[in-house]
């Protein structure tokens, strides 16, 4: 295959099959898989590592289903910019291993499903250029796992969307607010 182009244009002409075995899986820049798809993925049974970006993905709304990934331990998702809506139902069948999650450049992203809060193993939720409302539910999360005795959970919060009332939807109405100091980490501690 030759570039990019080529390979998005198999993705949308052909079913997705990953190998088994794959433990790690980065999509960048596809613009072909719908969230729809996302549970050949979510199926892969030694995923551990998976980060997804700038519009690999299409679609508003992923909803995940019972038993996906079940040995996911770091999640990415950067710059899914028409993401808005993540539905994880009450479940301990989701991501039970995940240890990191980070989110960046989500800009419609409104929340982190407070079923993430339930994940016992979860060590950091890095939050950057998202809505002030992902922010905030990062900090639910938290504190959820400070109550069931989780005090290493990590929350790191920075430059924060904010809506400075410009209802013309032109895009040009989003500042950034820095919530907490940036300590240099950028959050893409996957180990690999």
């Amino acid at each position: 295959m030759t570039g990019y182009s080529s390979l998005n244009r198999y993705m949308k002409d052909e079913k997705i099959n990953f190998p088994s075995n794959i433990k790690k899986l980065s999509l960048f820049g596809f613009n072909s898989l719908p969230w729809e798809e996302m549970s050949i993925i979510g199926a892969l049974p030694n995923l551990e590592i998976l980060k997804l970006g700038y519009s690999a993905i299409v679609g508003e709304i992923w909803e995940t289903r019972d038993g996906e990934f079940q040995q996911l331990r770091f999640l990415k998702l950067e710059g899914l910019y028409n993401f808005c809506k993540w539905d994880i139902s009450f479940s301990s069948e989701h991501f039970p291993k995940l240890q990191q999650l980070v989110l960046h450049d989500c800009w419609k992203l409104q929340e982190i499903p407070c079923a993430m809060g339930e994940i016992e193993t979860l060590q950091l939720i890095d939050v950057k250029r998202c809505q002030k409302s992902v922010g905030e539910s990062a900090t639910q999360i938290e504190e959820e796992q400070r109550d069931m005795g989780n005090e290493d959970l990590r929350i790191i919060i920075r430059k924060i969307l904010v809506d400075d009332d410009d209802d013309d939807d032109d895009g040009d109405d989003d500042e950034y607010d820095d919530d907490d100091d940036d300590d240099g980490d950028d959050g893409d501690d996957d180990g690999q």
